[in-house]
């Protein structure tokens, strides 16, 4: 996919792209910094990393508008299969959530 920052929705797409790239390495860092915490303990904070990733995702899907294969709506293609990749994503880590806990 061909990125480009001149339209208004793909400056929307890079500024989600940015903010979700900070939420990503900051849900990260609170575990890494401190894997014990109560949120680094939690599902939600133990699965951050995994389901923030959508929000740069969807930045790119926004940003990209052109492919270098002739696809016909290769930002929806991309958007959906983000989402795809996400939800399975997070369903791994959940089941390795849940095998900790069981420990």
């Amino acid at each position: 996919m061909i990125l480009n920052v001149q339209t208004k929705k793909q400056k929307i797409g890079l500024a989600l792209f940015i903010l979700g790239t900070l939420i990503y390495f900051s849900s990260w860092l609170a575990l890494i910094i401190e894997p014990i915490s109560d949120w680094s303990l939690s599902k939600i904070g133990f699965l951050a990393p995994a389901y923030t990733t959508i929000t740069w995702l969807a930045g790119i899907s926004l940003i990209g508008n052109k492919s270098f294969l002739k696809i016909n709506k290769v930002s929806s293609i991309y958007f959906v299969l983000s989402v795809l990749f996400v939800a399975v994503h997070t369903w791994h880590v959940l089941i390795a959530y849940q095998n900790m806990k069981a420990l």
